[in-house]
């Protein structure tokens, strides 16, 4: 069983960027990565991350008309969009992710913490990939007060 370190990559002023890696690969889409995707939404940083020389993305979202419309767009042999709630369908998520490195998670980048840490706990478990990044505007509330206690500042 591996267990995972968690990096603070970025604490930007709307959402935090936090990388969980168990190795320290690269936190770019790099050529010849299989990439996962949870909430792809209408499929620009999915096609972003294809145009960077990923081998394959699956991108995910829970969304039909949105799946739908990234697919009819950016849809090819190496891009796949699917519907799925990496929640609740933990068949479906270790189906989809298996074998990607790289996991990205934007869940609506406003979603409650605890969606997102149930979202991230699935990858870890189902999938284990080498990396998860995660957009969350609630991860980065949650982080900017645990450092700033960390620092002695009184919020």
């Amino acid at each position: 069983m591996r267990t995972a370190n968690a990096t603070v990559f970025g604490l930007y002023a709307s959402y935090a960027c936090i990388i969980i890696n168990v190795a320290s690969p690269p936190l770019q889409v790099l050529p010849g990565d299989r990439v996962f995707e949870v909430g792809c939404d209408f499929g620009i940083a999915t096609r972003i991350m294809a145009e960077a020389g990923a081998e394959s993305v699956c991108a995910v979202d829970i969304s039909r008309e949105h799946v739908a419309a990234a697919s009819a767009e950016y849809g090819s042999d190496t891009v796949r969009f699917e519907v799925l709630d990496a929640i609740c369908d933990l068949d479906g998520l270790s189906r989809l992710g298996a074998r990607c490195q790289k996991v990205f998670v934007d869940i609506n980048g406003n979603r409650e913490i605890d969606a997102v840490v149930r979202c991230v706990s699935n990858v870890q478990r189902v999938i284990a990939p080498d990396v998860i990044v995660v957009k969350s505007v609630a991860l980065a509330r949650a982080l900017a007060l645990i450092l700033a206690e960390s620092a002695g500042v009184v919020v």
